[in-house]
């Protein structure tokens, strides 16, 4: 006889930043990506800023997320949805009958500024994943995800990855290990401003004449990446991503979408002249965030420039893929 509930499995993901930014989705229920994209997967020096995941059997089907149930649901993005797709592949595999009980989740964020549909999506992913694995097509798997949020797999593989489209079904993979990024540090600087949905962002940009050159610009520097980091050139990647961010903000305000407000731009112009003296290269995303990239010796530099900008910043570290917490 069981007990009401039992955890089956636990993992960890981590949130996510884009380096060349998405913009343009399939539609709202797959959400496959219109263009190639890369971006790193994001947390604290002690890795605690994350979403902690577990799946439970319950004789009741349930979910909470930060403490809070929520009711069952089968939209796309749901993650009952996910559990239900996998469910009697799971009950098999651990050698439980099915009959009269449901696997539910928990799933909490910790400190998170921005990315948390990704680790959220890629914590649920490595709890399946963790029980199906080679069960699992791990590329069918990720655009099963994907339905929950679009840049999932940067999350669930960690690092820097980079993801590609035919816009049908879209693969990602991880181009350069987390922990060769240990001599930079990311300053992540949010306002306090509410942030626009991505689904904004998303239905709006395709709408600009320069779409298509959009398209073609972000496979060029998906590209360049990956040349970069073979030749070892890793300030020159943040330096993408700082150009990157320029064009796409530029793009989004000709659609009439604004994210960057007044006190971004100051500060956004405090750290561009700071580039003068030092090594430096900034992203916006995530909604009202701004994320610093500097050499460590020069965090205090940047810290000194958020600082009297009024920011509370938040020191953050590039970080590896999902894990699961059963199985490290």
């Amino acid at each position: 006889m069981y007990k009401k509930e039992m955890e089956i499995s636990s993992s960890t993901a981590f949130p996510t930043i884009g380096i060349v930014l998405l913009g343009g989705i399939s539609d709202q229920n797959r959400r496959i990506p219109m263009h190639d994209s890369a971006g790193i997967a994001y947390s604290d020096e002690k890795q605690s800023v994350r979403t902690v995941t577990s799946l439970y059997i319950s004789d009741i089907r349930e979910g909470y997320f930060n403490g809070n149930k929520i009711t069952p649901n089968n939209s796309y993005r749901s993650p009952f949805r996910i559990i239900e797709k996998y469910e009697s592949q799971i009950f098999e595999k651990l050698g439980i009958v099915q009959k009269n009980r449901f696997i539910c989740f928990r799933s909490e964020n910790h400190g998170i500024l921005s990315g948390s549909s990704d680790s959220g999506a890629a914590a649920l992913g490595k709890c399946i994943h963790s029980i199906l694995g080679n069960d699992l097509n791990l590329e069918d798997f990720e655009n099963d995800l994907r339905s929950v949020s679009e840049s999932v797999g940067r999350s669930f593989y960690g690092g820097l990855t980079v993801t590609e489209t035919d816009r049908k079904m879209a693969v990602t993979r991880t181009v350069a290990d987390w922990n060769i990024f240990k001599d930079f540090t990311i300053l992540g600087c949010p306002f306090p401003e509410p942030r626009k949905p991505s689904d904004t962002i998303h239905e709006n940009i395709v709408k600009s004449n320069l779409y298509e050159e959009r398209v073609k610009t972000a496979k060029d520097r998906v590209r360049k990446l990956e040349s970069l980091i073979k030749d070892g050139k890793l300030d020159e990647i943040f330096e993408i991503a700082q150009e990157d961010t320029e064009d796409y903000h530029r793009m989004i305000e000709s659609v009439g979408v604004k994210i960057i407000n007044r006190d971004m731009r100051n500060f956004i112009e405090d750290i561009k002249a700071s580039q003068k003296e030092f090594w430096s290269s900034y992203i916006v995303t995530g909604g009202t965030n701004v994320f610093v990239v500097c050499h460590n010796r020069n965090l205090e530099k940047v810290m000194d420039i958020a600082v009297g900008n009024a920011m509370k910043p938040l020191k953050l570290k590039i970080s590896p893929g999902a894990k699961s917490m059963d199985n490290p």
